[in-house]
């Protein structure tokens, strides 16, 4: 497994609260791994308890599928994009999967978090 940071971004969103940008790139990993991953994913997404529940200090799960996206354009859906937590802050994470053919998978992770004013 070959790992590959495609970014980190720091935004500023006014004086006092900032949202934090994260790429990175699994590649070469192997494809039942990464079918256990999102089915693993996906099998939380399910969970009724998902919902509400603190996925780690002030990141409380807001809303959880694997996602679609419809072409502003021709308004097709490509369905099962991607795994996708949203907490109740704004933060969020998906998680892709590509290339599953016989050389092994690409897994994308993406996080935005944001961190609320601080009151300075």
């Amino acid at each position: 497994v070959s790992t590959q940071s495609t970014g980190l971004w720091r935004r500023t969103g006014s004086a006092t609260d900032a949202t934090t940008f994260l790429a990175t790139t699994m590649k070469n990993v192997s494809s039942e791994s990464a079918a256990g991953v999102m089915a693993a994913l996906e099998k939380l997404a399910a969970d009724s308890a998902t919902i509400g529940a603190e996925f780690a200090p002030g990141l409380v799960v807001a809303a959880a599928n694997n996602f679609e996206y419809t072409d502003p354009f021709d308004k097709s859906v490509a369905r099962k994009q991607g795994m996708r937590f949203v907490f109740e802050n704004g933060s969020r994470f998906i998680v892709r999967l590509s290339g599953t053919g016989s050389s092994g998978a690409t897994i994308r992770l993406y996080v935005e978090l944001y961190e609320p004013p601080t009151g300075d």
